[in-house]
């Protein structure tokens, strides 16, 4: 009789536990955090280990496959049930694969998952319309979950919806935006913290810092000299981050919206740090009060002027 025959879910647990089956299949697993899907293959990471009411179970929610672990080696290697539970065994038996300390990622955040696609001709036609080429870090969703519930996108009711991603200590967070609503429905879901920043900080003669990972993305199409917050909420620009900025740049200028907030929030900050500001000309208020909003509505010209006048670009 060969190694295995007649082996059961049962017989596998009274040796081995589900974390043993996991995580000698996945390296490096974490109860609770996302990651590329072993299944197959993904950008973002939809796949994750989670505690169910008895036993761990996975989600793969690109797939919209779930199960245990034997449904997960199914699926790991396209092969059925039985063949399934005996593959574990012998596996485990023979020493080929190896199970790992269990470990159990936190929950400290609100968790968002995000699955993908390319980004369609509505998508592309609205940041077109802002110049933005790079756009590693915007993402098209095929679907959302916020916390294991699924989060209905509505673009037939709010029109395109994109997600800004964030990685932070190999995990990944996530803006959902939709840029044609009002209200609480154009920022629905939201779990990036205000450490975390667009752009590198580094040793060089000046840069803008500003708000917005849109605003930020206009301006790097004309200057790399540029960092981006998580807005103009004065909470968002943590001292040690603007301390590390003063430390590595000669100038550091200030460019956030000219409206009420925009203009008060960057006073203090220039009067705190020394700063240099910058402003939208008045001539494009009210409908334009910020970069991307003047690169939308007026062309690259006016934004290249002003970066002129305070030496970014010749």
């Amino acid at each position: 009789m060969a190694l295995g025959s007649y082996i059961t879910k049962d017989k596998i647990l009274e040796k081995y536990s589900d974390w043993d089956v996991f995580s000698a299949y996945i390296p490096d697993l974490e109860i609770g955090k996302p990651i590329l899907s072993p299944i197959r293959e993904e950008k973002s990471p939809s796949f994750r280990i989670f505690q169910g009411d008895n036993e761990l179970k996975f989600k793969d929610f690109g797939w919209g496959s779930s199960g245990d672990f034997v449904n997960f080696v199914m699926a790991l290697y396209d092969i059925p049930y039985v063949e399934a539970l005996n593959k574990i065994w012998n596996d485990l038996e023979s020493g080929d694969i190896t199970p790992t300390e269990k470990r159990i990622l936190p929950r400290k955040r609100s968790e968002i998952v995000v699955t993908t696609q390319r980004l369609g001709p509505k998508e592309k036609a609205y940041l077109d319309s802002f110049g933005i080429k790079n756009i590693k870090g915007i993402l098209n969703p095929r679907q959302i979950w916020y916390n294991d519930k699924e989060f209905f996108i509505r673009r037939d009711k709010y029109g395109i919806c994109l997600v800004y991603e964030y990685w932070y200590k190999n995990l990944p967070y996530y803006k959902v935006y939709r840029p044609f609503a009002k209200g609480k429905y154009k920022w629905p879901l939201n779990n990036v913290k205000n450490h975390m920043i667009d752009g590198v900080i580094k040793p060089r003669e000046r840069v803008i810092i500003t708000k917005s990972r849109k605003d930020f993305k206009v301006l790097e199409s004309f200057t790399p000299d540029v960092i981006g917050f998580q807005s103009e909420n004065l909470a968002a620009f943590i001292p040690e981050i603007m301390e590390e900025i003063l430390e590595k740049t000669s100038k550091v200028y200030i460019w956030l919206d000219n409206d009420r907030v925009g203009r008060e929030n960057s006073d203090i900050l220039t009067k705190q740090y020394n700063l240099k500001q910058i402003f939208t000309p008045d001539i494009y208020l009210p409908s334009c009060n910020d970069p991307a909003g003047v690169r939308q509505k007026h062309g690259p010209e006016p934004i290249k002027k002003i970066l002129k006048e305070n030496g970014f670009i010749k």
